[in-house]
């Protein structure tokens, strides 16, 4: 009866499972033969074969979006424009705004409609949801698109095969390549070749040699060079399965001509990807090894399945052999066990690949751009010394001013002599000096840079925003006006650019901003040549034209501390009055008070010329004992450098004497 066959079906599964908790079955693969069994004996063959694959599937897309959203973090490669690994390959995502002149731009050349449309889904990696969401559609994209063609070719267990694609995605995406437009292109040419192969087996060869040049032309303007892949696949299958020379013959040709003819005489060419220009062909070496081996791994299994098709056309007896070496096996065991292998492997590449350096560093960045001091200055704990960047040493700077920490841990973590800020052209390649420059008060310097920025990394809203601030506090509301209607079209930050515009039509000087009102205030007063002025000069001139720049003050002093000038800090501090007002009344700095015993330390005296109420006595003594220890390994740096390192591993007098600073290397 049906119900007792259906009862039947749920005592089989239920015995499987007891039978697994006690130990009794060989594993997973045994657990999967059974509930495959006890799925068959409820439902039709087809259907619970069908039930069983979506349920793998939907485990593995849910197993996906937790990795991303717990490990790789998709938010971290929004913010990471600029940054390059050891490679030198750039990490971020493409600048997209709305409106037609920017969406013109792309659909003039061959790739630029896909290429728009993934400049703009990559946007929801800002969202902590949102992205990891969006690049599991990506994968399970890719995945349908594979099944469907795999189909076409008449692979058997398409399904399983396809999860290889899967993995070289994750790949991607552990190693926080975002391949967005990669995957939406090669997706997009599986499926025309899915579509060619049902057309062409149903036409004439003289049709299919029409129909393949054509399809491989709409697919290289709608997808640019992954166009190869849709003319690899096809002409191998021609080639080898149908034996249909006319067909790959001409699908070749085209595949060879197309480009060239279009760049040469149309004067279409592919454009940048993330800053990487595109080979023509898929299979050329590239930057990107995993990229390259989405196309690898998708032509090599369709060249493998176009072989088997060959061999059974030109040695039938071949495949008859193999196929009945293969029936003499457990056809459920062995299918349970390519499941076990290839779920095992998918989960190995996921948690195996994952570049946790690279991860480390894009968190930095991460915490930088949101202004997550305190927990940028943690999170640096550990940090190897050698990946210590220009825009790195400057956030670390700006961290310890913003948690009060400038003038007692400068030290704890390496240190460079122009860690502070940068400017001109080279401010560019700084993430961060902008912001500094635009707070000190150097405008004119701050939008120096953030043009050259502009120039370099795009319409990017955080320079966008900084230009807009930087022409308020001059007194430009219609230049701040210009670069807010930009920011307007930004699909992130398009809400925070129209409420600016509104308190900006309410209140045109400082649009109620209090980072435009500070800007304002540390602005010098008097004329001079910024090009000729160095960074000791321009800190004096701030603090020369306002007493009370704060930030300023505290620059100076880690200026002359980070360029080893102790008389020169001395100096300043008896030429300006207001360093104290900086401080503590009852005490200085740790390192403002050790380097101001440097400056007039005598071997004789030892005694601080400077405020010596305000230095502690342990300060003077640690620096007669930095200075003993100086002169004991006068010939041995390293020797010098280990002995500071264990008793004074912070301080000024270590990287005095020997120039390096944070945990002893």
């Amino acid at each position: 009866m049906p119900g007792e066959h259906l009862c039947g079906g749920g005592h089989t599964a239920a015995r499987g499972l007891l039978d697994c908790a006690r130990g009794r079955t060989s594993g997973l693969s045994t657990l999967l033969v059974q509930s495959a069994t006890s799925i068959t004996h409820i439902c039709p063959p087809q259907i619970a074969s069908t039930i069983f694959r979506a349920i793998i599937l939907a485990l593995l897309a849910a197993g996906l979006y937790w990795h991303l959203r717990v490990n790789v973090h998709p938010q971290l490669v929004y913010y990471a424009d600029g940054i390059t690994t050891a490679s030198g390959r750039a990490v971020g995502i493409p600048v997209f705004v709305r409106g037609t002149e920017f969406r013109a731009g792309f659909f003039r050349r061959p790739g630029g409609p896909v290429e728009y449309c993934a400049a703009a889904i990559a946007q929801l990696c800002y969202y902590p949801c949102a992205g990891p969401a969006m690049l599991t559609a990506c994968v399970v994209l890719l995945y349908g698109a594979s099944v469907f063609l795999f189909r076409g070719i008449g692979f058997t267990n398409g399904w399983l095969w396809a999860l290889a694609p899967w993995s070289a995605l994750v790949w991607n995406y552990n190693r926080y390549v975002l391949p967005i437009d990669s995957a939406l292109a090669i997706a997009s040419n599986l499926l025309f070749g899915c579509a060619y192969l049902l057309l062409a087996g149903s036409s004439s060869r003289a049709v299919a040699a029409l129909l393949l040049p054509s399809a491989i032309l709409v697919s290289y303007l709608l997808t640019g060079p992954a166009a190869m892949l849709l003319a690899g696949t096809c002409v191998l299958w021609e080639l080898f399965a149908r034996r249909s020379y006319l067909v790959a013959g001409a699908g070749l040709a085209t595949a060879i001509f197309l480009p060239a003819l279009c760049g040469w005489w149309l004067q279409l060419v592919p454009t940048w990807n993330y800053r990487e220009q595109k080979a023509i062909c898929p299979w050329l070496p590239a930057a990107n090894a995993p990229q390259l081996a989405l196309y690898g791994v998708l032509l090599g299994m369709v060249l493998v399945r176009c072989c088997v098709a060959a061999a059974a056309r030109w040695y039938p007896w071949t495949t008859e052999h193999a196929g009945r070496r293969l029936a003499g096996l457990s056809r459920a065991g062995c299918h349970a066990a390519a499941v076990c292998l290839m779920l095992t492997a998918s989960v190995a590449i996921a948690l195996g690949t994952l570049d946790r350096q690279l991860r480390w560093t894009l968190q930095l960045n991460y915490l930088a751009r949101t202004e997550q001091w305190a927990e940028l200055l943690e999170r640096l704990e550990g940090y190897p010394a050698e990946l210590y960047t220009a825009s790195l040493s400057c956030d670390v700077c700006r961290a310890l001013y913003e948690t009060g920490r400038l003038g007692s841990d400068l030290f704890r973590y390496p240190q460079q002599p122009d860690a502070l800020f940068q400017r001109g052209q080279k401010g560019a390649f700084v993430r961060g000096s902008g912001d500094v420059l635009f707070l000190l008060g150097c405008v004119n310097e701050a939008e120096h840079v953030a043009h050259e920025y502009l120039e370099v990394h795009g319409e990017r809203p955080e320079i966008l925003r900084l230009l807009a601030r930087i022409h308020l506090s001059k007194g430009n509301a219609t230049a701040a006006r210009v670069f807010l209607n930009v920011l307007r079209n930004d699909l992130i930050h398009g809400d925070w650019a129209d409420a600016y515009l509104q308190r900006l039509a309410a209140n045109p000087a400082d649009a109620e901003d209090p980072l435009v009102r500070a800007a304002r205030a540390n602005m010098p007063l008097h004329d001079r040549l910024a090009e000729q002025a160095t960074a000791e000069d321009v800190l004096a001139a701030l603090l020369e034209s306002n007493p009370a720049n704060r930030m300023a003050a505290e620059y100076l002093v880690a200026h002359c501390l980070l360029t080893r000038q102790p008389d020169k800090l001395a100096q300043y501090f008896q030429r300006f009055q207001q360093l104290r007002s900086c401080t503590q009344p009852e005490a200085l700095p740790p390192l403002w008070a050790e380097a101001l015993v440097w400056s007039s330390y005598r071997p004789a005296r030892g005694q601080p010329v400077g405020p010596a109420e305000m230095v502690h006595p342990r300060i003077v003594q640690q620096v007669h004992e930095a200075a003993q220890l100086a002169r004991q390994y006068s010939h041995d740096r390293e020797a010098l450098d280990a002995e500071l390192a264990q008793r004074f591993p912070y301080s000024f007098s270590r990287y005095l004497l020997t120039g390096r600073s944070g945990a002893q290397q």
